[in-house]
């Protein structure tokens, strides 16, 4: 596990048992992540999404420029995503999702 992904799960955790960050992370996500050593890259937008019991919600990845370019293995190399999307679908049935919306508006 990664060094994000470490303090990630410490987030979540931490939003669990207290009600008050929780809702400053839905509210304010960026300087949230920033205390628990995540700062978003400079014009990045966060959204922090909560699963229920009934409700998982899942990131798609924005379509790569040079996508029709890739080979099968590259594909396959390529589905991990980055860190980022790799934190969010190993919590994704358990944890709540951090999001970008870049390119979904």
């Amino acid at each position: 596990m990664t060094e994000q992904s470490n303090n990630l799960a410490k987030l979540f955790a931490a939003c669990w048992k207290d009600a008050e960050l929780k809702e400053r992370f839905m509210a304010d996500p960026a300087s949230v992540l920033a205390g628990y050593g995540m700062e978003p890259p400079e014009g990045i937008r966060v959204h922090v999404v909560e699963n229920t019991s009934d409700t998982v919600h899942i990131t798609l990845p924005t379509i790569p420029d040079n996508h029709h370019e890739l080979s099968d293995e590259e594909l396959a190399a390529a589905a991990g995503g980055t860190v980022i999307a790799t934190a969010i679908i190993t919590t994704a049935v358990v944890l709540p999702v951090v999001t970008s919306d870049a390119g979904c508006d």
